[in-house]
């Protein structure tokens, strides 16, 4: 029997995340809202600009995981998915980004990465802590470059491309999960 790796972790752990952020999104807005993960897997740095399938410049909502184990999660839309997603939450057509949007967003990131974040230090059976969301709207190179600076970070990045629907409206982003140095070392080690 072929053993597991952390690819099938993660993708597993996506999917739950997925789960209960669809749970969590229904009960806030009141509508049932469908959320599944059709791709999820490692790519590098590198090739992240490639992997993302959004015009610059996207929006991007940033969790900073605490500093005993650097990492981040971000959540990626692009600016069209983002008012989608915006006419989900408050029901009204929205074409631009003020602050009530922003904060719509803000909380909307911050569901989606903290049930991913929860589901991974329930996985691993540690201590995840996160920092509050940041919204930036850049391109993604950009935000990369500034975000890693000299973080002691993994190489690889775990993508998962997640898709929302709510009343027959769709929108796509991506959650990307750069893990701490020591990623490899927890999984392996909860495996076996």
């Amino acid at each position: 029997m072929e053993k597991p790796d952390s690819s099938d972790i993660l993708r597993e752990l996506s999917t739950i995340g997925a789960g209960n952020a669809a749970g969590a999104l229904s009960k806030m807005i009141g509508k049932i809202v469908y959320i599944n993960v059709p791709s999820a897997h490692w790519i590098t740095i590198e090739e992240v600009t490639q992997a993302v399938e959004v015009h610059q410049p996207s929006i991007s909502i940033i969790v900073q995981i605490d500093e005993k184990r650097p990492g981040y999660v971000l959540l990626l839309l692009e600016e069209e998915d983002s008012f989608s997603l915006l006419r989900f939450l408050m029901g009204a057509d929205v074409d631009e980004l003020g602050s009530m949007e922003e904060s719509a967003l803000r909380e909307t990131g911050n569901i989606l990465t903290g049930t991913f974040i929860g589901a991974l230090s329930r996985f691993l059976n540690i201590e995840i802590m996160e920092r509050p969301p940041l919204i930036r709207l850049d391109t993604v190179q950009t935000l990369f470059n500034e975000i890693l600076g000299e973080q002691k970070v993994d190489e690889r990045i775990w993508i998962s491309t997640i898709k929302f629907a709510v009343e027959g409206e769709c929108s796509k982003s991506y959650i990307l999960f750069i893990p701490f140095s020591d990623f490899e070392r927890y999984a392996v080690k909860r495996l076996f």
